[in-house]
């Protein structure tokens, strides 16, 4: 079934107050969860502490729509682990880890997209507020 998504949506959730951390807004987070969208949108608030992770099964495109955060791509993941699902089994598509080591700097701005390859690490951190829609792009 196709899913509309309304530019007076988007709008309402920029216009809405940040909070402190990184966060996924509504209405999207619980479609992506139960899988009816591949997307999100992402707010990072005065965030430096996020989590490095790698997917395995999905590329990430990423698109900013308010503010910037400087995302460090590629290198190594440090002390990685697997993913726990809710019912704590381990999801070895999904790994997450502490930091990375030998990974790019890259500062993404309002209006710019980066795209991150499966099984390429990642993180993300933001001074302020950063918004983002996130594209979960599928790879066989």
């Amino acid at each position: 079934m196709a899913t509309r998504i309304f530019q007076g949506t988007i709008q309402e959730m920029l216009c809405a107050p940040s909070k402190q951390g990184k966060r996924q807004l509504e209405p999207f987070s619980s479609e992506m969860k139960a899988r009816v969208v591949p997307l999100a949108i992402v707010e990072d608030t005065d965030v430096s502490d996020s989590k490095a992770e790698v997917h395995t099964k999905a590329a990430d495109l990423w698109y900013c729509l308010a503010g910037e955060a400087t995302f460090t791509v590629g290198g190594t993941l440090t002390q990685k682990e697997a993913r726990k699902r809710p019912d704590g089994s381990v999801d070895t598509t999904e790994w997450r880890g502490t930091g990375i080591t030998g990974g790019e700097d890259i500062l993404v701005k309002k209006g710019n997209w980066l795209y991150i390859p499966a099984g390429e690490a990642h993180v993300h951190r933001a001074t302020g507020t950063a918004r983002f829609i996130i594209v979960k792009v599928p790879v066989s």
